[in-house]
């Protein structure tokens, strides 16, 4: 049974006209719990997805995702409006992706933002290539730890921008997709102009939010690196 991860709170949402968001058992007699929101899956290996490496300052980051799984997957950011278009994943710095994959598996998900312990609430996120608060750094001290670890995430995430180490990956021309059992598909994101002009040395990483389009619906999010062995000058 694969391990379950966390991120935000809200109802069940209907998505993309055929697929909702379905939390588990309420918990009426727990005090303080409520069933709003789901578990997202982080350690599961139905999906694989391939960074290629990409050459020194290339202006776009290229791959694959590939369901080895037997029912459809969509794949796409949940939007808290549920008669809006699903988000895109993200390809970002590998840091930036690794930190974001941990917070998902500590905290529930729910489509605009995520729960933060101890009182907290829900904190407005955006979608999965904003997924930290957009209040200022004083959200840390009030939210305690997780909401701390937001805020540094998201700044991480803002100093990729900069740098021009971000971009939404499409499969064709679709930011949001449906990957078929045994489909791979090849995605494509073209790079955030960077603000000094040159991209440096850094390692990417990709990072997708799927879930089934059939019951019993699950959800996970699936993340690829770029080979830490750099390709070869042409």
């Amino acid at each position: 049974m694969s391990t379950r991860t966390a991120a935000l709170a809200g109802a069940a949402v209907t998505f993309a006209a055929t697929t909702v968001l379905t939390g588990g058992v309420a918990s009426a007699y727990i005090p303080g719990a409520d069933n709003d929101g789901v578990v997202v899956i982080t350690d599961s290996d139905l999906v694989q997805v391939a960074v290629n490496p990409k050459a020194p300052n290339a202006v776009q980051v290229t791959g694959s995702i590939t369901n080895t799984g037997d029912r459809p997957l969509r794949c796409g950011v949940p939007s808290a409006d549920s008669a809006a278009a699903d988000g895109p994943g993200q390809v970002t710095e590998a840091e930036v992706v690794t930190r974001s994959m941990d917070f998902y598996r500590t905290h529930v998900f729910e489509p605009g933002g995520f729960v933060v312990p101890m009182g907290g609430g829900v904190v407005m996120a955006g979608s999965l290539y904003n997924v930290l608060p957009t209040t200022g750094s004083l959200t840390g001290s009030l939210l305690g730890d997780s909401g701390a670890e937001m805020v540094q995430i998201r700044d991480m995430q803002k100093n990729a921008r900069v740098a021009g180490h971000t971009g939404d990956p499409v499969v064709g021309t679709a930011a949001a997709f449906t990957l078929n059992a045994g489909q791979t598909s090849n995605w494509t994101a073209n790079l955030a102009a960077p603000a000094t002009g040159d991209r440096g040395d850094w390692r990417a990483a990709a990072m997708f939010f799927c879930r089934h389009t059939t019951a019993p619906v699950e959800n996970f999010v699936f993340a690829g690196y770029e080979p830490t062995t750099p390709p070869e000058e042409p």
